[in-house]
């Protein structure tokens, strides 16, 4: 009795497999597309990464010294050289050629100075030119990368034209007496050494030198611009 039981409860495992396999198999490969599918749309939803943009706005400010040259010092009555600061603006191309515009005052000594009575006491006049200019040029890298991918150091190369406001004035004073004076800029070209901080970022070191019209002799100015 005990053996008929075995028996039975084994053909009864036997048919219980044997009828379930066509399900077993069917649900497996009901499984497997599904899997293929879901891996296939996790790789199409990865969004792709954003483009660089080759045209960029950047800033500029120069600080540093002028000179002019002998004849004009004379004829302003003026020390020759000064202390100056710039700033400006312009559009970078390919991270290599720049279009900018930008003004800045020099600061002179006044070697024949008038005075005028004000609300703050007597005043002195000052000589401060304002210059404005326009320039272009190119950048280009010293082919020497460094661990973060970045070059870090180049050279930059500018020509432009610079034009001169100047007058002998006390500074501050609406209703002081003004001396018209005149110079000239005229053209210029300025080659720099530069070195990239960051990706954009660059401080340089660069020496304006002007035409043999300009009453301008040279500029020495530490930059700092990117964008």
């Amino acid at each position: 009795m005990k053996s008929t039981r075995t028996s039975s409860l084994t053909l009864a495992v036997v048919l219980t497999l044997f009828l379930s396999s066509p399900f077993l198999a069917a649900a497996e490969t009901t499984v497997r597309p599904f899997s293929f599918n879901f891996t296939a749309s996790r790789q199409e939803s990865v969004p792709e990464p954003p483009k660089k943009s080759r045209v960029h706005l950047i800033g500029l400010f120069d600080i540093g010294a002028a000179t002019l040259k002998s004849s004009a010092a004379s004829r302003l009555e003026t020390g020759s050289s000064g202390f100056m600061f710039g700033m400006g603006g312009g559009v970078m191309f390919f991270d290599i050629v720049d279009l900018g515009v930008g003004f800045g005052l020099l600061f002179l000594s006044d070697k024949n100075p008038f005075t005028n009575l004000t609300t703050g006491g007597e005043k002195k006049s000052a000589v401060s030119p304002l210059f404005y200019y326009a320039q272009a040029g190119l950048q280009l890298p010293i082919p020497v990368r460094s661990k973060d991918g970045l070059y870090h150091f180049w050279i930059a190369c500018h020509a432009g034209v610079m034009g001169v406001s100047v007058d002998r004035s006390i500074p501050s004073c609406v209703d002081c007496d003004v001396k018209e004076l005149s110079m000239t800029g005229r053209t210029f070209f300025k080659p720099e050494f530069k070195f990239q901080l960051e990706r954009g970022a660059f401080i340089g070191i660069s020496y304006t030198v002007f035409c043999q019209c300009s009453d301008f002799k040279s500029m020495f100015a530490l930059s700092l611009n990117g964008y």
